[in-house]
């Protein structure tokens, strides 16, 4: 089963729960980048393996923890063997970890006929991570709260993603305990931005990417700021950082200069040739 990863092509922190957990609105774009699940059913247990030494193979992985909710939740008896082939850089704020959830979730609920919906589906996803409920459905969304409660955006827009992980593992944690709402930017970014994607306006879409994030990360890893400089140099028409990074991306609306832009940037950092999936 394919396992897609995502960007935020807009991340505004809103305000802070009393649990401490960020309030956001955010706009999520799956993109071609993606892993591979393959599940078989086992007589009990779960058991994860991966052609990627970086994949921790216990509970700790969300895919594991997708399977031992939804057998618990439908009193499953039976096993499974999870093997995930990893293309998406593991803390590179492209959703890797969630996207494998959600594909567990999915094929799990199919493989032994489980009814079911899609409520069920993203209640169980919500107590996994934020982004998980996302992978469930949307190719393109908005969310609300953490980021987990959604509501899909109709789009045609197509770009070419540019996308450069400069294998810097950065704490989400740390990122939003470091985040003051004085940093965030002013303006009606998310519905703006959510308005030109349904009207596919390329140029005003490129234009109004925005993360309230970098004013954290920024600071502190100057050489993920400089990427963004030099994917808008490269002629990328609008670049962000993704989510609590370190991954940042370029929008391209042609592939040869997005191929180009990779070929200058990629040095010693990974890099991914993507395209939006409609």
């Amino acid at each position: 089963m394919e396992s897609h990863a995502k960007i935020n092509l807009a991340l505004k922190i809103t305000g802070k729960y009393p649990d401490g957990y960020h309030q956001l609105e955010t706009i999520l774009q799956r993109i071609s980048l993606k892993d591979r699940i393959v599940l078989r059913e086992a007589r009990k247990g779960i058991t994860v393996t991966s052609d990627s030494a970086a994949v921790p193979l216990d509970s700790t992985n969300l895919a594991c923890r997708a399977a031992e909710k939804i057998m618990a939740r439908f009193g499953i008896d039976k096993g499974v063997d999870i093997h995930i082939e990893k293309k998406i850089p593991i803390g590179a704020g492209l959703g890797g970890g969630s996207s494998n959830a959600a594909t567990v979730l999915r094929g799990l609920a199919q493989m032994w006929g489980l009814d079911a919906g899609r409520e069920e589906l993203s209640s169980l996803a919500r107590e996994l991570g934020a982004d998980v409920p996302f992978f469930l459905y949307d190719n393109c969304a908005r969310g609300f709260g953490r980021g987990d409660y959604l509501e899909p955006i109709s789009t045609q827009c197509r770009w070419w993603v540019a996308l450069i992980y400069p294998k810097i593992h950065i704490s989400t944690a740390w990122v939003y305990g470091n985040f003051s709402m004085e940093l965030t930017k002013n303006g009606d970014y998310i519905k703006i931005l959510q308005l030109y994607l349904e009207e596919n306006k390329r140029e005003e879409i490129a234009e109004k990417l925005v993360n309230d994030l970098e004013s954290v990360v920024f600071p502190a890893y100057p050489e993920i700021m400089g990427l963004k400089k030099d994917l808008l140099e490269q002629g990328a028409s609008g670049a962000l950082m993704s989510g609590s990074g370190s991954s940042v991306f370029g929008l391209f609306q042609d592939r040869s200069l997005a191929e180009k832009a990779l070929k200058k940037l990629i040095g010693e950092n990974e890099g991914f040739l993507a395209e939006f999936v409609a």
